[in-house]
């Protein structure tokens, strides 16, 4: 786990991370106010020395719920359904960060093999 203090606006901060013994499939995201629910997340494939297997193409594909609401907005909201004890409410998914339906299609040819890496963020 990495935890860091934030990154004041205008400046910028690089993370060093020894991957030479590590390798997987991730995923990293704020932890400040709103950055988590407001999208702020991402795989984060660390890959390894030699592969595992052969494959000709190595796709990633994530699933993330999303509500187009605000964080501030979602808080009221979800104060008001605890009292009712209703789980939040997510209306779409997004599909790699777009919205599941204007999602791009993944297309396999034949006789090729492929890596999938299927996250939930």
């Amino acid at each position: 786990m990495v935890t860091e203090c934030g990154i004041p606006p205008g400046e910028n901060f690089t993370y060093v991370i020894d991957t030479t013994t590590q390798a997987g499939d991730l995923w990293i995201h704020g932890h400040v106010h709103s950055q988590l629910t407001d999208g702020f997340r991402t795989p984060f494939i660390i890959h390894e020395k030699v592969k595992p297997t052969t494959y000709d193409k190595d796709e990633v594909l994530y699933f993330e719920d999303w509500n187009e609401r605000t964080f501030e907005d979602m808080v009221a909201i979800d104060a008001k359904l605890k009292l009712a004890d209703i789980p939040p409410l997510y209306r779409t998914m997004l599909i790699n960060g777009v919205n599941a339906n204007t999602s791009k299609s993944l297309h396999f040819e034949p006789r090729k093999r492929y890596r999938l890496r299927i996250m939930s963020l």
